[in-house]
C-alpha cells in the first residue's frame, strides 16, 4: 500500500505527457484516470487490450512490479447464434465499405436493423445481404469482427499529438527499453523461482469506471 504501481483505465484521449524521469505517464490523474486497480498478492486484472490504461510510476521506496501477460484462450460448447452471427456479419461489412460504397453501407445498415427488430426472416436478410455484398451467401469465407484497428485509426488520423495507438506501443516500447533491468537470472536460477502450489487468482473485469465481474482461477 502507497508504493504507486496501480493499473489505471484511462480516458481515451490524452496528450503525451513525460515525467521528470522520462517515463510517460498521465499529466493530471484526476482528470485522466477513469479507475484503477491496486496490485494485490493473488490477485489479476483482465481487460480488452484496446482499453487505454498505464502503470502507475512507482515510489521512490518501492519494491519492483513484475508485469505477466496471458493469452487466455475459450472454447465455445454452445452453437454459434446464427441470427447474432448474421447481424454481426452484415454490420462489419456496411461499416467496411462506407467511403467506398456509402449507398450500399447504408442499405446494409438498414437491412441489420430490420432483422433486429423481427421486421424480416433471418433467411430473407441473408439472401438480400449477399446480393447486395456481390456474393453467393453471406457468411462465406472469413471476415475479422473485430471493429478495433489500431493501424485504420492511425491512418484516419487523430489530431495533434494525441495517443493514438501506434504511438502508445511506440512510447511503451521505448519505455521498456530505457528501463530494462540489466541483470537477469542465470538458466541455473530459474528452476528455484517456478512457483510448486498452483496459483490462484482473483481475476477482476472492468468496464471503464466500474467492476463488471470477478472470476476467480485456481
Amino acid at each position: 500500500v502507497g508504493c504507486g504501481g496501480c493499473t489505471r483505465f484511462l480516458v481515451d484521449d490524452l496528450q503525451l505527457f513525460q515525467d521528470a524521469k522520462g517515463r510517460f505517464t498521465v499529466e493530471d490523474p484526476k482528470l485522466a484516470v477513469k479507475h484503477c486497480v491496486r496490485p494485490q498478492m493473488g490477485a489479476a486484472v483482465a481487460f480488452y487490450h484496446g482499453q487505454m490504461h498505464d502503470g502507475e510510476p512507482l515510489n521512490e521506496e518501492a519494491p519492483p512490479k513484475w508485469i505477466f501477460r496471458f493469452d487466455v484462450l475459450y472454447m465455445r460448447e454452445t452453437p454459434v447464434d446464427e441470427k447474432a452471427e448474421s447481424l454481426r456479419r452484415i454490420e462489419v461489412e456496411a461499416e467496411g465499405i462506407e467511403r467506398e460504397q456509402p449507398i450500399v453501407s447504408m442499405q446494409l445498415y438498414r437491412l441489420a436493423e430490420r432483422l433486429r427488430e423481427g421486421l424480416i426472416p433471418l433467411p430473407s436478410a441473408q439472401v438480400q445481404a449477399a446480393a447486395l455484398l456481390g456474393r453467393a451467401t453471406l457468411l462465406e469465407g472469413d471476415v475479422d469482427t473485430d471493429t478495433w484497428k489500431p493501424e485504420e485509426m492511425d491512418e484516419v488520423g487523430m489530431g495533434g499529438d494525441t495517443w493514438t495507438s501506434k504511438k502508445r506501443v511506440q512510447a511503451q516500447q521505448k519505455s521498456f527499453r530505457e528501463n530494462e533491468p540489466s541483470g537477469l537470472l542465470p538458466d541455473s536460477d530459474h528452476e528455484q523461482c517456478v512457483p510448486r502450489a498452483r496459483p490462484c487468482l482473483s481475476i477482476r473485469a472492468t468496464g471503464g469506471s466500474s467492476v463488471l465481474s470477478k472470476l476467480l482461477v485456481s
